[in-house]
Order: structure tokens, then C-alpha cells, then sequence
């Protein structure tokens, strides 16, 4: 099974510091832009490790938080796992699942969401 991603941080070219959020669409070191030879989405992994990203999940004293992920794959197209949202709870994180279905957005079931517990090493 390969690692997931999220739309929301791309890849750019460099050795370090290649995560990128999509609302920055190039890279000022190596000048590749996020729509140049499809550059990659991020891994989830790689983007909670992300200093920046650890630093304020742990400020905020969590060592450990929820992923909400959502599958959704549209006729004639590859599926997507997306990063929908990150939790300091599981019950948050299911509340968030359960706001999203009666509202209808993402169109979707039950199903399609996965809650993951992931663990912010020091």
C-alpha cells in the first residue's frame, strides 16, 4: 500500500525543505512551480513532520493527533485520498465526519472518511 497524500502541500525539486503549501506555487530555491511535470502532492507523514508544522502541533501540547481523511473517486478517474482535517480529538474528528455527511460535502457515505491516530515523535 503506498503512503497517503494531501492536495494541500506539494513536492518541489530540492533535496530539503521541498514541502510546499499549494497557496505557494513555486519554489524559490529550485524555481519549479507546483503545475510544472506534475510535481507530486506531499505525504501526510512528511508534512506533520515538517518542523514548522511539529512545532505548533506541540505548543499546542499535542503529541498525538487525528487525521480525517475522505476517498472519494470520480467515474473514469484514478481514486484520491484527501486530507480533510486535523483533530486534537477522535470525538472532534467523528463530529467533523457527521457535519460533513448532512451537509452533503463531500458527497459521500459513512465509508468514505477514515479517522487516523497519528503519533508526533519528539
Amino acid at each position: 500500500m503506498s503512503e497517503l497524500t494531501t492536495r494541500f502541500f506539494w513536492d518541489c525539486d530540492c533535496n530539503e525543505n521541498y514541502i510546499h503549501p499549494k497557496t505557494e506555487p513555486s519554489c524559490a530555491i529550485c524555481s519549479v512551480h507546483v503545475d510544472d511535470d506534475c510535481q507530486p502532492d506531499s505525504h501526510v507523514s512528511e508534512v506533520l513532520a515538517m518542523s514548522s508544522m511539529k512545532e505548533f502541533l506541540l505548543s499546542m501540547g499535542l503529541g498525538t493527533v487525528f487525521i480525517v481523511f475522505h476517498f472519494s473517486q470520480m467515474p473514469g478517474t484514478a481514486p484520491q485520498i484527501n486530507l480533510r482535517m486535523i483533530s486534537y480529538s477522535e470525538e472532534k474528528a467523528l463530529d467533523y465526519i457527521d457535519l460533513q455527511i448532512r451537509h452533503g460535502y463531500p458527497p459521500g457515505k459513512r465509508d468514505d472518511f477514515s479517522v487516523v491516530e497519528y503519533q508526533i515523535e519528539l
